[in-house]
């Protein structure tokens, strides 16, 4: 029995078919764990809650596909499996500019991320499962540190320039030229194959999910 198990953002888990959805007609069993809004933190411990609840059983038959989302986002967790995530972060309720300009850093999130890829590819070598990755947006174009809106605050342009020159960007492009990640972003493949008229939702329309769905499995 061969099962996906998928996590992201609204580009995984919306209010229609998404590639998650169209690539699992390939598979005998699917779990999408996405959910809408959320950052790289969310999607990597929903993950990694999985693997440790069914660590036990042979999770070789598995294929895990994460989206990650933009460095912009900031998930707060209240409690185990609770979280409150609300898109990029000066656009989230749950913070002002104060603590975005004191606390909130592009390069953190980034070095975080750094940590997550090393620690799924770890697990996946020690329980045999397929891991493959793919960004939402590529963080290192432009300033939009991968949130493909491209608006946001003064301070957070400031703070995407800084990651940019650092260390963890250079990881993270190295990283995305390995065998378990998928290029080009999703929101990459849906400007070079657009379907998006005037007046519609600025995510990528089922059709394009689709198209990029048949991508994913060509590399897989």
């Amino acid at each position: 029995m061969k099962k996906l198990i998928t996590s992201g953002c609204s580009y995984t888990q919306y209010g229609y078919k998404t590639w998650a959805d169209h690539l699992s007609k390939y598979f005998d069993e699917f779990k999408n764990l996405g959910e809408a809004g959320s950052g790289q933190k969310f999607s990597y411990i929903t993950i990694t809650d999985y693997i440790n609840s069914n660590k036990n059983k042979d999770l070789s038959n598995h294929t895990f596909i994460i989206q990650w989302s933009s460095l912009l986002r900031h998930d707060l967790i209240k409690v185990r499996s609770t979280y409150q995530h609300l898109g990029q972060i000066d656009n989230n309720e749950n913070f002002n500019k104060e603590y975005i300009n004191k606390y909130f850093s592009v390069e953190g999130n980034a070095i975080e991320l750094v940590n997550y890829i090393d620690h799924l590819n770890l697990l996946s070598d020690k329980y045999k499962f397929k891991l493959y990755m793919f960004y939402m947006f590529e963080p290192w174009i432009d300033y939009f540190a991968g949130e493909p809106t491209g608006y946001s605050l003064p301070i957070l342009r400031k703070k995407t320039i800084e990651f940019l020159s650092s260390q963890s960007c250079k990881i993270l492009k190295h990283y995305a030229s390995k065998e378990y990640w998928i290029n080009p972003s999703l929101e990459r493949f849906s400007l070079d194959n657009e379907m998006r008229k005037k007046g519609d939702d600025d995510h990528p329309t089922t059709e394009q999910h689709k198209l990029y769905s048949e991508l994913i499995y060509k590399n897989i």
